[in-house]
């Protein structure tokens, strides 16, 4: 999915669009995610996968972003994290 979102961005010609891969989940890098953060203070969130909702890794991600913006920003307003990809299935 990466690879295709970095392509249609730049086949836009967007800049303000920015992706940050994340390759290691467990243990989750929260200390990382939170300098990124920081970095984009005003960026939309948005959790991107190719797997249906219910069989990729944002139902353990989605949470621990919470808890990263609520411990690490905690001065700073919570963003919601929007996600892109399939819909919940009951097989793949």
């Amino acid at each position: 999915v990466y690879y295709d979102l970095f392509h249609a961005r730049n086949a836009k010609k967007s800049n303000d669009i920015t992706f940050v891969r994340l390759e290691q989940i467990a243990p989750f890098p929260f200390d990382r995610i939170a300098k990124i953060l920081t970095q984009f203070p005003n960026a939309e969130l948005v959790w991107a996968q190719e797997e249906p909702k219910n069989m990729g890794a944002y139902s353990y991600v989605a949470p621990r972003l919470m808890t990263t913006q609520r411990f690490f920003l905690a001065h700073k307003e919570q963003r919601p994290i929007a996600y892109a990809g399939r819909k919940p299935c009951a097989a793949p």
